[in-house]
């Protein structure tokens, strides 16, 4: 190999993969493998130590910085860690039955397991059941009509109801308190259903926020936002349930 393959991280990388291909009685010069154990040493490293082995890493594989990124960000993800706070966004999705469902005992079953944990009318009920299963046919709707869980008084069980969705709704995204800019962008990748909890705390002085849910229930509903340092206009979709 060249001498500029001889820093101290890249050289035990080489080596790890060429004592492993001997082991397994191969002679160790793949060179892609190679690369590829590289980029996995430097997805383990602090983003510190990163930063001040990004050029020379990218200078050695001879690629370009940027795309040294999108491969060592990739196996962060692979791993569970792209060095950024937070987690990142991921949402159940439940499997397909197996065998075709009556749809009429399916909404009444909804209404039933309903109430065995909250006290409703039966009409309040239905209209949430009929809700859940609207959540997973949402393309085939043009209109998305919001679920308002009120009460007369506090402590009557609202955030009870959202617990008992969470399981049943399509891809699940509950929530106590957020903005504007983090919600279109979760329903442009995800279209996830909202499932907004104390609302009345924090949406009535975001008026940019309550816009984006507004115009999130028709279909085709999006804001119009400017991303990049080259401020590209693209469009982000709010329609969800």
């Amino acid at each position: 190999m060249s001498d500029g393959w001889n820093n101290p991280g890249w050289a035990k990388a080489a080596q790890e993969y060429r004592e492993q291909q001997a082991h397994n009685g191969g002679n160790g010069h793949d060179k892609s493998e190679i690369i590829q154990l590289e980029i996995m040493r430097l997805a383990k490293v602090d983003l510190a130590a990163y930063e001040s082995e990004r050029p020379a890493a990218a200078k050695r594989l001879g690629m370009r910085a940027r795309v040294l990124d999108k491969l060592v960000g990739a196996e962060r993800r692979k791993a569970g860690d792209d060095g950024k706070q937070g987690h990142a966004l991921t949402l159940p999705e439940p499997k397909p039955w197996p065998a075709t469902v009556d749809g009429a005992t399916l909404l009444r079953d909804l209404a039933a397991a309903i109430r065995r944990h909250v006290v409703m009318p039966d009409h309040s009920a239905d209209a949430t059941a009929l809700w859940v299963v609207h959540s997973y046919i949402l393309d085939a709707l043009h209109i998305s009509p919001r679920l308002a869980v009120t009460s007369p008084e506090k402590g009557c069980g609202k955030t009870t109801l959202l617990d008992v969705l969470i399981p049943l709704v399509w891809r699940p995204l509950a929530i106590a308190n957020t903005t504007a800019a983090p919600i279109f962008r979760a329903i442009e990748i995800q279209r996830p259903t909202l499932l907004i909890d104390e609302a009345d705390t924090f949406l009535g002085e975001n008026e940019e926020l309550r816009g984006i849910l507004n115009s999130g229930h028709r279909c085709g509903g999006s804001v119009l936002r400017t991303v990049g340092d080259d401020f590209e206009p693209r469009q982000f979709a709010t329609y969800s349930a």
